[in-house]
């Protein structure tokens, strides 16, 4: 696992382990193209069955990374992208998710209003931008990695009842309450595109 919070990485990886998973935490920031090219220096595994892109924010005002890049365009496409990037020698026939969010159908994307470069700064608009930016992105690395017999994918796990969503949206998740989904059900779409056979859904 991947987490910028070493704290709360620990405390995932923790459950994991006490119900018998093998899993181990590395802190990298995202946002942080510096961050990513030390892991992957000292990363030796030599193959990537399942890359999963589920890093994710929703600024509250305009942040900038150690580089000045808008924070949520840097977590969202910035950093996945360059990690998939050097990850490349490592993918074949993997699968490769990206955990998007039907946010991003509130607008058209747009590089310098995802950047923060042009109007009032909002996050839940930058969230938005980046999130359809996400899906643009799936696109490409599916064509890039065909040679690689890469399954690329992007979804939506529906709007779940996370700390992160009422913290950022208060409103919204109030409203929709006991409608939103369980962590598990937002993590179900996940789990079939990671795990399918092919990608394919077999009927009859």
């Amino acid at each position: 696992m991947l987490c910028r919070n070493k704290i709360k990485g620990e405390i995932a990886v923790n459950k994991l382990i006490a119900k018998g998973y093998s899993a181990f935490l590395k802190v990298v920031d995202l946002s942080d193209p510096k961050s990513i090219q030390i892991f992957i220096e000292r990363f030796n595994e030599e193959k990537v069955d399942i890359l999963i892109h589920n890093a994710g924010l929703i600024p509250n005002k305009k942040k900038l990374n150690n580089y000045g890049v808008e924070l949520a365009f840097a977590t969202h496409l910035l950093g996945p992208h360059l990690l998939t990037k050097m990850l490349i020698p490592k993918l074949k026939g993997s699968r490769l998710i990206w955990v998007t969010s039907g946010g991003m159908y509130l607008t058209k994307f747009s590089f310098a209003k995802s950047m923060g470069l042009q109007g009032k700064y909002d996050g839940v608009s930058s969230y938005a931008y980046t999130k359809r930016g996400q899906v643009i992105l799936s696109e490409i690395w599916s064509k890039k990695l065909k040679k690689n017999d890469v399954i690329v994918s992007s979804m939506h796990p529906g709007w779940v009842a996370t700390p992160g969503l009422k913290k950022s949206l208060p409103v919204f998740s109030g409203y929709l309450g006991k409608r939103l989904r369980s962590v598990a059900e937002g993590a179900d779409t996940i789990y079939w595109l990671a795990a399918s056979s092919n990608g394919i859904i077999k009927t009859g």
